[in-house]
């Protein structure tokens, strides 16, 4: 298959390319494409003589056992040994490092234009934000959008028809390697795909232990996208139904679901008083495919709720908050 350029991001972070003094963030749920975006960025450097380009995959065998800011710097180091010219900075899953934000830091000091990227938002919002406030921006890259389903098609020479294709994303959503795939393992896929989230996202990083509670969690958000919930009102439900939690352990694993980008919390706002409601708000997936194969609605589809939530990841695709 041929790679569909990821245009509307690359339009937005282009601007940023050779600004060594801006640190380019991208982030995103497991498979929506980070490392794919962060290839096209450096195939665009080839063009230019002078670019240094030094690229750390740090899941990858070479550097799966980097998990300290001394061994990434000697890693980096290496990788621009002997290189003269601009140096750009490439390093993938870099939530992986304990410290890396002194790291980056450094390079960002010596003018070198640093981007990174990780699936778990939380983590590297909370250490990029107390370390490098101002020095980085932030891009949330999401699945394939339907004009990019669209697009993808027509350059694989795959026939396209708008209502058919609009009900196959609103089942299978936008997850770009489930084109890889034919149509009767994409379900697996995706499922697969949420259970390393869930694994490695949310339990592994946060030592959490009540797995029960985390599906439960998850089922909720996955089975209604779209519905307006409250840390209360679900706290609430789950008493109702035989879970005796507290809302703070409510909130922990609900904030876990979300920073592992998932899902998205949209809060309320207040039109009339110019503010932000922070007691109630909406939950939008960011693949439907979460919804049709985790509630086993695949044949009855609330076209109405589906299609909120796809206007939803378009704004965030388009760069809304």
């Amino acid at each position: 298959m041929i790679e569909l350029q990821r245009t509307r991001y690359l339009s937005q972070i282009e601007p940023f390319i050779h600004d060594g003094g801006i640190i380019k963030v991208l982030t995103g749920m497991i498979g929506c494409g980070k490392s794919t975006i962060l290839h096209q960025i450096m195939i665009s450097l080839q063009s230019k003589p002078d670019a240094s380009v030094a690229y750390l995959e740090l899941e990858d065998d070479v550097y799966r056992d980097i998990s300290t800011a001394d061994q990434l710097r000697k890693a980096i180091e290496e990788c621009f040994k002997d290189n003269d010219g601009k140096r750009y900075l490439f390093i993938d899953e870099i939530q992986n490092v304990e410290g890396f934000e002194k790291v980056v830091e450094t390079y960002r000091m010596k003018d070198v234009s640093v981007f990174i990227a990780g699936s778990n938002s939380d983590l590297l919002s909370d250490k990029i934000s107390t370390k490098l406030t101002g020095r980085y921006i932030e891009f949330r890259i999401m699945p394939f959008s339907f004009s990019e389903v669209e697009e993808y098609r027509k350059l694989n020479g795959i026939p396209t028809d708008i209502s058919s294709d609009f009900n196959d994303y609103l089942i299978y959503g936008g997850l770009p390697k489930r084109f890889d795939y034919p149509t009767a393992a994409q379900e697996k896929y995706v499922l697969a795909a949420l259970n390393r989230i869930k694994k490695k996202d949310m339990m592994a990083r946060s030592g959490i232990k009540n797995e029960t509670l985390l599906d439960v969690l998850i089922s909720l958000l996955t089975s209604v996208p779209g519905q307006k919930i409250s840390y209360d009102s679900i706290t609430e439900f789950l008493k109702k139904n035989g879970l005796k939690v507290k809302r703070d352990t409510v909130k922990k694993y609900l904030d876990l679901i979300f920073s592992s980008n998932i899902a998205s919390n949209c809060r309320r706002y207040d039109v009339m008083g110019k503010k932000t409601l922070k007691t109630v708000y909406k939950s939008y997936l960011t693949d439907l495919a979460l919804h049709t194969f985790t509630s086993g609605k695949k044949d009855r589809l609330d076209y109405g709720m589906l299609i909120e939530n796809v206007v939803y990841n378009e704004l965030v695709s388009r760069g809304y908050t």
